[in-house]
């Protein structure tokens, strides 16, 4: 029997076993400093967040539009700019097929990153309508000159819902097979999005975040 061999198989399997522990329970494996349990930062909720919203209205303190810096931009060829929103707050978002010819195909509502959109923000949604989905990124309340006062994810879930009715209108859409997905702050908006209404088929996110913190100079 080889020694070494044997001594190294056991090593490996400690180490693996050690990596399962820190993936299966990471509260455990990275919560604890000095034998103590972090507490949460804010307190853990436990209502549904859909029941929630319909009894709950934000109260802003300061009005304005989002404080991202933006620029218009063209859409390609093949994309139009649509009007989604209500008469009373227009907005604005870059869809693919406008047209609607043919027949109907999957969506994908796509919530860009960052608080205003840009057209690196299309590319980002580009593979999705390479894959054969009809593409929707809505520009939301605040952002890029539009009507509406910038609440932070919150009121911007209705602008998303909105959209999404829009999009399940189109006539080169399949409602049944609506995707939501999303990237950094679209992608934290997204699984608010997801918690509060069931019309997505699936949601994906990337590089999005389940805790902000807004930091602001006086």
């Amino acid at each position: 029997m080889n020694l070494h061999g044997s001594v190294a198989r056991r090593i490996c399997r400690r180490l693996v076993a050690g990596v399962l522990v820190a993936l299966i329970c990471p509260a455990r494996a990275f919560a604890q400093e000095g034998g103590h349990l972090f507490r949460p930062e804010v307190e853990v909720q436990n209502t549904d967040y859909a029941t929630v919203r319909k009894q709950f209205r934000t109260t802003l303190l300061r009005r304005g539009p989002s404080p991202q810096e933006w620029s218009r931009h063209r859409p390609p060829a093949y994309v139009a700019e649509v009007d989604y929103g209500a008469t009373s707050m227009p907005l604005k978002a870059w869809l693919s097929d406008a047209a609607g010819h043919g027949p109907r195909r999957p969506a994908v509502l796509f919530l860009h990153g960052g608080f205003a959109f840009g057209a690196d923000d299309w590319d980002m949604a580009v593979p999705y309508w390479e894959a054969g989905f009809v593409v929707m990124v809505p520009m939301l309340r605040g952002e890029n000159g539009q009507s509406g006062d910038f609440s932070f994810l919150y009121d911007e879930v209705d602008d998303v819902l909105a959209a999404a009715a829009f999009l399940a209108r189109h006539p080169a859409v399949d409602s049944s097979r609506i995707f939501l997905a999303g990237h950094s702050a679209g992608a934290t908006l997204a699984l608010l999005v997801a918690e509060t209404s069931s019309r997505f088929r699936s949601t994906t996110t990337f590089r999005g975040s389940s805790s902000w913190t807004i930091c602001s100079r006086s």
